[in-house]
């Protein structure tokens, strides 16, 4: 897990040696188990997790129906940003698709280690756009195709997932329903 993490940020930005075991000490490990759930909306996101192996998404539910917002996989950070950067109630529910190993590190050991080390502040910046531009580039997808360009974009950008996520989760990301999935899976099929 250390080694993961390592490597994810110092691919983003390099960190010093003690800099670095600040950070890592600071991150536990768990496993979780597949329809787990990390964080329920409507709490404040205290926990900044790295997906060291398996598949989360976060959703909400809107007039009885389930929207998934994201999917975070393999060596993938995951957080309800606005929750956990604003310190806010949370608008979607984390919850585990497969089993995982994940390691989170808590708010407050974030913010006690930004006190004493601010270089790190730019691996934290880094995090924020890095949930920012995710957002901005989903919703250009949303907004912009139609459902057969949605789906092949997900297939063409993300077939590692396409075979993992369970397709009632891939319709409520795609936004359409799982009949309309059933029929744009095998329109490229053909």
């Amino acid at each position: 897990m250390r080694t993961t993490i390592n490597s994810f940020t110092n691919e983003k930005c390099k960190l010093s040696g003690d800099i670095w075991a600040t950070i890592s000490g600071a991150f536990v490990t768990q496993p979780a188990k597949r329809g787990s759930v990390l964080l329920h909306e409507g709490d404040v996101s205290d926990k900044l997790y790295f997906i060291e192996s398996g598949l989360v998404r976060a959703f909400y539910e809107w007039e009885g129906k389930e929207y998934t917002s994201w999917f975070a996989s393999d060596e993938q950070f995951a957080c309800s940003a606005r929750s956990f950067f604003r310190q806010v109630p949370s608008f979607e529910t984390i919850q585990v698709i497969e089993p995982s190993i994940i390691a989170y590190v808590r708010h407050s050991d974030i913010q006690r280690i930004l006190t004493a080390m601010p270089e790190v502040e730019n691996l934290m910046r880094l995090l924020a756009e890095h949930f920012l531009l995710q957002n901005e580039s989903r919703l250009r997808v949303l907004r912009s195709l139609t459902a057969q360009q949605r789906f092949d974009h997900f297939v063409q950008h993300y077939p590692e997932l396409y075979s993992r996520v369970p397709l009632q989760h891939l319709a409520s990301y795609l936004d359409v329903t799982p009949s309309t999935l059933s029929r744009l899976r095998a329109k490229r099929s053909v």
